[in-house]
């Protein structure tokens, strides 16, 4: 359906995060306003939603935007039809991401993730322009018990 604002103030790391949605399945779009390649990708969002919803797989976006991007970020959510939960990071999950996946060494983006009940199956998943791949890939990890 719609877009759902997540309360950025309420999670201050990525397993709270994940863990927020326990009893499902969730894919995982890191990004923000400036970066080229995440904008990219949002061209291959129709076929990947259209597989998403027949999985009854979520998708969030986490914005790595700062909060003077606040405005912009919300303008590209509507703007590309981000269908999906949003969440733009606080200082705190910011360097706990940054901590956690990339040695805390900086970051790069797009990245993506998956989620299945609260628990990170895979944290460098395919993109959505790898299509049919990544819809293996997440195939192959929701169907595992």
């Amino acid at each position: 359906s719609g877009q759902e604002l997540l309360d950025r103030n309420y999670f201050s790391s990525f397993d709270d995060l994940a863990m927020s949605f326990k009893g499902r399945t969730v894919y995982v779009d890191l990004w923000a306003t400036w970066c080229v390649p995440c904008k990219e990708e949002f061209a291959f969002n129709p076929a990947l939603k259209a597989y998403l919803k027949s999985k009854d797989i979520s998708i969030l976006y986490i914005s790595m935007d700062r909060d003077d991007a606040d405005k912009q970020w919300k303008e590209m959510m509507k703007y590309y039809d981000l269908t999906g939960y949003h969440l733009r990071v606080n200082d705190a999950l910011k360097d706990d991401i940054i901590y956690k996946f990339y040695n805390g060494k900086g970051y790069s983006i797009p990245r993506y993730m998956l989620i299945k009940d609260g628990k990170i199956v895979n944290d460098d998943a395919m993109r959505p322009s790898d299509k049919e791949k990544l819809y293996k890939q997440i195939d192959t990890l929701t169907e595992a018990r």
